[in-house]
């Protein structure tokens, strides 16, 4: 990929690939993501965790988020707040998700919030991922100041593999991941 390509170009161009994935193929992908991510040390070690609500042909955290749930593990899910800031809010089960801005789902106004340095974990998405753990997001910024503010916590993103490019114009105010995994592959950049 030309690396003057800018990030608005990046997003318009991923945004496409994700669109243009037939049913079969967004199955195939996460049922090959799906295994990884379960079988990862880190997933069974850590007791709170944060995911996002897939949206659109992101990679699908549904069945994720409900077999954590099942294994009894604390999960939060990102809710919006003033400032363009994010907060942790804790889900027991799927019902309690309501829509909210953006086209996302978030937990209710109920639910209670965990401080962001209680996390173990924080599952990220992404438009697209390069191979340094630099993502590129939707343009809003809210990730990035989010993981700011949690140095310590481990940043998992997750993609498929054509989201996965060798470098990504990187901005001073982007954050790492610690890892990416996709169908075929999980990296790890620490």
């Amino acid at each position: 990929m030309n690396s003057n390509v800018s990030k608005n170009e990046l997003r318009l161009k991923m945004r496409a690939e994700l669109a243009a994935l037939t049913p079969e193929e967004y199955q195939v992908l996460n049922r090959g993501l799906y295994a990884g991510f379960m079988a990862l040390e880190l997933i069974s070690k850590a007791d709170k965790l944060m995911l996002y609500y897939s949206v659109r042909n992101e990679v699908n955290t549904v069945a994720l988020i409900r077999e954590l749930l099942k294994l009894g593990k604390t999960v939060a899910l990102p809710v919006c707040a003033p400032g363009r800031d994010l907060q942790a809010a804790v889900i027991h089960d799927l019902s309690e998700l309501r829509a909210a801005r953006f086209g996302l789902m978030e937990p209710g106004p109920k639910a209670p919030l965990l401080e962001k340095d209680q996390l173990e974990l924080v599952v990220t998405p992404g438009l697209a991922f390069d191979e340094r753990g630099y993502r590129l997001g939707h343009g809003a910024g809210y990730y990035d100041r989010f993981l700011a503010g949690i140095p310590s916590v481990f940043k998992l993103g997750l993609a498929y593999d054509f989201q996965l490019i060798p470098r990504l114009p990187v901005e001073s105010h982007d954050i790492r991941m610690d890892a990416l995994l996709t169908p075929t592959k999980y990296l790890s950049f620490t």
